[in-house]
């Protein structure tokens, strides 16, 4: 079984998620329990702060769902050049298994990103730059990548 868990803040990972469905995966959108700030550059400070302190936010979701699926990718906008806040909550539960990562970005893959998967059984970082502007460089890259 096949699953892409993923955060969207912005509908850039909903994007991606929506590919990924079409490549037969299942889907888990990540919800915080508590939401970024709805003003852009509160959010954009509350969120690329929580990301440099590696904060692990509660969520809503029931993550004990990660343990039957035995292909697993990760969906991640990437904060102040890191793994979003959310998404260090789910990590943090797979941290013994294999698993692949998505970052979509306004750049792509950070080396902060890979600095901090280090420790974990990371298969594959695939980076997209901005999803929903361009769209068709996305597909081409995950087609490329996960069949």
């Amino acid at each position: 079984m096949k699953l892409f868990v993923y955060y969207s803040n912005s509908g850039n990972g909903d994007y991606v998620a929506n590919i990924m469905k079409d490549k037969g995966f299942d889907i888990l959108k990540i919800e915080p329990v508590k939401d970024l700030p709805k003003n852009f550059y509160l959010k954009i400070l509350v969120g690329g702060f929580s990301a440099l302190i590696k904060e692990k936010p509660k969520l809503k979701n029931n993550l004990s769902v990660l343990n039957n699926y035995s292909e697993i990718y990760v969906g991640t906008p990437v904060w102040n050049n890191r793994i979003s806040c959310p998404i260090n909550t789910v990590i943090d539960v797979l941290k013994n298994k294999k698993f692949n990562l998505i970052c979509y970005s306004g750049s792509g893959k950070s080396k902060g990103v890979v600095d901090q998967l280090k420790n974990y059984k990371v298969e594959t970082i695939i980076s997209l730059t901005e999803p929903l502007k361009y769209k068709e460089e996305a597909k081409v890259v995950l087609d490329k990548y996960i069949k």
